[in-house]
Order: C-alpha cells, then structure tokens, then sequence
C-alpha cells in the first residue's frame, strides 16, 4: 500500500542530517530558518535519504508490485525491473529531493505522491506546487502545501525568490487563493491509501472547518555560504497578513558548494551512488 514503503522515509536510518541552524528570523505565524550542512553530512544525505527520493525508489517498490503477477507467470523479471526503474532526474530535482528529505525527516511531514509521477515525459516541467502532504503536530494533523526552489546564485536573496514564477509569489498564492488550495486536496485525494488515510481524513476535517488550518513551507536549497538576506524580504512580506492558524515555514538549506549536480554527486539512477 502506497502508505506503508512512504512512512519509512521520515524516521529511523532514512532520516538526514538535522544539520547546523545558522539564523532565524520572525515569529509566528511566520518564520525563516537557514540551516547548514556539513561536507561529512552532505555526503550521508546525498549518499542515502536523498538519493532514494530523487531516484524514487518507493515509486519503483509500488510498480514492481503492481507488477507482481507478471512475475509469478514466469514473466522476465529483468523487463519489469526495466520498467520499474526510474530514468537520471534533471539537477534542480536535486533540491526537490533535499527538502522532501528534511521535511519528512525533521518537520513530522508525510508527502505520499512525487510531483514527478505525473509527468508524462521525464523532461517535462510539473505543474502546480512542489510539495503536497500532511503534517503531524502535538494537536492533530493538518495538510500540507510547500514550494522549493533551488539556486547556486552568488546572490542573496538568488533570483528563484523573486518575480511572478519566484518562490515568495508562490508562497503567496498557496496562503491566499483557497481555490487553488481546494483543487490541490481534491488531487491528492486520489491518492492517500493505507495507513495514512485515517490521518489524511483527520486533516481534511480541520481545513474544512477553517481554511486557514494548513501549514505551508518555502524551501530554498543553496551551495553558497549561508546568509539572512535569502528569506529575509519573504518572511517579513509574508508575516504580516498571514492568518494566526496558519503557519508559515521558510527553509534555506545550505550545503557545501558545487553539491547542486546529482551526476556529479555520483547520484544514480537506482538509488545509491556511484
């Protein structure tokens, strides 16, 4: 079930590095964290976690057991692995992956349905947000919504922050525009099977009540060293209008530089390194 294989990414030996938190900035509901990782913890997350999520490699187990039965009819195993794999993701997934790790790890989130899935050609850019999911706190569940970019830029803020396509616009739709919020629940209804729709259906019940009972995350992946200035505009332009039972969550997370090439990385397409 599409449930059981996901859970396993947030907890225990699949979980990466915490990391370094290197600023923080605002209050609730709204806040900014930079958070930096080591060269040695890099490599464990790039090396493992991160790996499995860019490469999907949960996506390639419910496929292979989709495809069961071809299996045990004698089927060439060889082809249905050929068809389970996934082929090498284009670098800016790299980020995508990172922060799908680090939320599941380190933020209680569950995101059951990669955005990549429903490409139709593996070059093909997603439409609609990054990150859709729940998130579990001490009150209950509550559903998720999250954008990520990812930058190299020797800028701050880096230009992924900024204009109609930037990451602060688009964090600002997703906390505004409830229709387009309604049309994302609606999508990822198809989807929650298994052990986490009790959970799913908990948090649709509380966003049902309230609108404003969501939690949204900004994640911006960088291979600079970190400063402020990257979520500094956001959080204080977001700050101010957003709901008191919404919250609001900027990530930057730094990693070593020229750690942004999952081919130079060694990252392979069926989940380990090279």
């Amino acid at each position: 079930m599409l449930g059981s294989p996901q859970s396993r990414i947030g907890g225990g030996p699949a979980r990466v590095p915490r990391g370094t938190v290197v600023y923080e900035l605002g209050a609730d509901p709204c806040v900014g964290i930079g958070i930096e990782w080591t060269p040695e913890e890099a490599r464990e997350a790039l090396g493992g976690p991160v790996a499995d999520v860019l490469n999907d490699v949960i996506g390639s187990q419910i496929v292979t057991e989709a495809l069961g039965p071809l299996a045990q009819a004698e089927f060439d195993t060889g082809r249905i692995d050929a068809v389970a794999a996934r082929v090498p993701e284009p670098s800016y997934r790299l980020g995508e992956a990172i922060a799908e790790a680090y939320l599941s790890s380190w933020r209680s989130c569950t995101l059951p349905w990669r955005v990549s899935r429903d490409l139709r050609r593996p070059t093909a850019s997603p439409a609609g947000p990054d990150l859709v999911g729940l998130k579990s706190e001490e009150g209950g569940h509550y559903l998720v919504f999250g954008e990520v970019k990812t930058s190299g830029e020797n800028v701050y803020p880096p230009s992924v922050m900024r204009g109609q396509s930037g990451l602060l616009q688009q964090l600002e739709d997703l906390r505004t525009d409830g229709a387009l919020r309604r049309h994302l629940v609606r999508n990822i209804s198809f989807r929650w099977t298994g052990d986490i729709r009790e959970r799913f259906i908990a948090a649709v019940s509380r966003y049902s009540a309230d609108p404003n009972e969501f939690r949204l995350f900004g994640v911006l992946v960088r291979d600079v060293l970190p400063d402020k200035r990257d979520l500094r505009h956001a959080v204080s332009h977001l700050g101010p209008d957003c709901p008191r039972s919404t919250r609001i969550e900027v990530l930057a997370i730094y990693i070593p530089p020229s750690h942004l090439d999952p081919v130079a990385d060694g990252l392979t397409p069926d989940g380990g390194t090279s």
